[in-house]
């Protein structure tokens, strides 16, 4: 909206939308865009369904048959999406988290689970920032979890294989 001053009411200037002489007001909505924002007008005569015949709008009854008229239900806004229980489980909006959450599962297997830790800590952290930025999303536990048992497996796996080399080194 525009910021219309006191002193500036009532005067003329151009709209910076359509480019048009319009006369300010106090509330700084240009009088072209305000035909465009008010609602329509309720319609003044409408048909009976049972005969046709045109009535006022705000009767009850028709003029011609007598059947009782029904009017349009006022629009009710939309409700708010309700989360199943499954949605609620499964992060399936958060792609990289739920990824990471398998993958750090999966680098439990032996001579991959280093690779797959890395790539599961990687996810992990891509999808904690896009839950961040995206709350409805969810997936922090998961991330979360494929963060710590990627790192975990990778780690432990670096170590047993550290180990093995040295216990194989002193036995030579």
């Amino acid at each position: 909206m525009l910021k219309v001053p006191q002193s500036a009411c009532g005067q003329t200037a151009y709209c910076p939308h359509c480019n048009q002489a319009i006369r300010l007001s106090q509330d700084g909505v240009p009088s072209c865009l305000r035909e465009r924002l008010a609602p329509p007008p309720p319609p003044a005569f409408r048909f009976c369904a049972r005969c046709g015949t045109r009535h006022p709008a705000a009767a009850h009854a028709c003029p011609g048959c007598g059947a009782p008229l029904q009017h349009p239900p006022a629009a009710r806004p939309a409700p708010a999406p309700v989360d199943s229980g499954l949605e609620t489980m499964i992060p399936y909006r958060n792609g990289a988290a739920l990824a990471s959450y398998y993958i750090g599962i999966f680098s439990l297997l032996p001579l991959i689970g280093i690779p797959m830790g890395i790539v599961a800590t990687v996810l992990g952290r891509k999808g904690l920032a896009f839950a961040k930025a995206h709350p409805e999303s969810r997936g922090v536990t998961h991330a979360w979890v494929g963060i710590i048992a990627g790192l975990t497996c990778a780690i432990g796996q670096i170590a047993l294989a550290i180990l093995f080399t040295v216990m194989g080194i002193m036995a030579n």
